[in-house]
């Protein structure tokens, strides 16, 4: 069996939703949804600056700016459920949040250019996709949105460094770090670091856009048996079609509620 974190995350959050989307083919309409239109195009942009320093070049902030305005503006287009939720001012209240979020996206780009143009490290793959194998019977597949070598001039020292940017505002995790100690998206690009470069990085890092908050993750192999135990139960229960309703707040906002409340079981 292969399959993809978003569908790990599909899973973990329904397994009925995720055999409506995943299974049945159903049209998800959750990713047509501002906030994940918005982090698709920061993310591209994100890429766009690294993939030029690759090159050799630093792009100028217009080019950056021209870059988010571009995706925002067109990138849609080719999709009408895109375009609908996402261009189509409805009323003027929609009108007044289409513009802010526009807004939005050239201050968060003004931010991560701000913080990286003077010091962008050494990109050593940017959007670099992965496939591990998990057992004889698992194989997950990612992504590595930035790993880079970083110099600290003032240990005079370089390091390489897994980088993943949030875009959505830092929250602190009030469980003591319990969610960050055990996110599974961290833990599977560290051991698909281990797995693909026979290497251990240096640091795991989430960069929050646009905030002072850059948080280090530590990562260990008790954390990666964590992970491979979630990945077998989650593989086990695809294979054998246990494909329950879990019913939590998220019910509220699903876009499958429809399906599952008229589901004949």
């Amino acid at each position: 069996m292969e399959i993809g974190i978003e569908e790990i995350y599909s899973y973990m959050q329904c397994p009925l939703r995720y055999k409506l989307t995943h299974v049945d083919n159903m049209p998800d309409e959750s990713q047509y949804k501002n906030a994940v239109l918005y982090s698709k195009g920061i993310h591209q942009v994100i890429s766009y600056f690294y993939y030029q320093v690759q090159q050799g070049r630093i792009p100028t902030l217009r080019q950056m700016r021209d870059k988010w305005g571009h995706y925002y503006y067109s990138i849609f287009e080719d999709d009408a459920r895109s375009k609908e939720n996402f261009l189509t001012p409805r009323t003027k209240i929609d009108n007044q949040r289409i513009q802010q979020l526009l807004t939005k996206g050239y201050e968060t780009v003004y931010a991560f250019y701000a913080e990286n143009k003077d010091n962008p490290g050494v990109p050593i793959a940017v959007n670099y996709p992965f496939r591990i194998a998990i057992d004889d019977f698992l194989v997950v597949t990612g992504e590595f949105e930035l790993i880079r070598e970083v110099e600290d001039k003032d240990q005079q020292t370089k390091y390489v460094e897994i980088v993943d940017f949030k875009t959505s505002g830092y929250t602190n995790d009030s469980n003591n770090g319990f969610f960050l100690r055990h996110d599974i998206r961290a833990t599977l690009m560290y051991h698909a670091f281990q797995e693909t470069l026979r290497s251990t990085p240096d640091r795991f890092v989430f960069d929050y856009i646009g905030t002072p908050h850059t948080i280090n993750l530590e990562r260990n192999q008790n954390e990666v048996n964590r992970l491979k135990a979630v990945l077998k139960g989650i593989s086990n229960g695809i294979r054998n079609e246990d494909f329950f309703p879990r019913q939590t707040f998220a019910c509220k906002t699903c876009p499958m509620k429809e399906y599952c409340d008229r589901l004949q079981f």
